[in-house]
């Protein structure tokens, strides 16, 4: 069994913050179909980025790339096996300021999966930029994805979404 960590990143500026930009980058789905790969055991990183330039709807998405547990921190994610599961733990949502500790988000069997929503807001050009953060975390049999995150609810989904003034 594999983890797949999907990582859809949906940014945008000042200028996407009202009507009619906010409402197309609100309609960015919370979950992107992955190709069918064959991947060994491990942990892979499936990013999506949606952006306002493209006005929310020709995502650059990058090919699965396995990772690491440092590659796991860098995302604020970490993960501990058990017999036939794993816990799922986060501490923050990158570019915002992290909690000390560990938070016990769920712990996934075989072909489960839950989701992380947050968001931030950074300093960039002389401007705001915002970033909305999704990570669907799955575990399970890589080619059981697809089907697992588009009819199945996520056995827990956080949210971690502060007021973005």
């Amino acid at each position: 069994m594999s983890l797949i960590v999907q990582l859809i990143d949906v940014e945008w500026t000042k200028k996407s913050r009202g009507a009619p930009q906010a409402t197309l980058r609100n309609a960015v789905p919370e979950h992107y179909p992955l190709e069918s790969v064959e991947l060994g055991l491990g942990s892979y990183l499936h990013k999506v980025e949606y952006s306002e330039y493209s006005n929310f709807e020709k995502p650059s998405v990058k090919p699965l790339k396995k990772i690491n547990e440092n590659q796991l921190r860098e995302i604020q994610l970490s993960i501990k096996p058990e017999d036939q599961s794993i816990d799922v733990f986060s501490w923050g949502i990158p570019l915002r300021k992290t909690n000390d500790k560990e938070k016990l988000i769920g712990r996934l069997t075989k072909d489960t999966w839950l989701r992380i929503i947050g968001n931030v807001r950074v300093s960039w050009e002389s401007t705001w930029a915002y970033h909305k953060y999704t990570y669907n975390i799955f575990f399970g049999e890589v080619k059981n994805f697809n089907d697992v995150v588009k009819n199945k609810k996520p056995i827990f989904e956080y949210r971690d979404e502060v007021q973005l003034w």
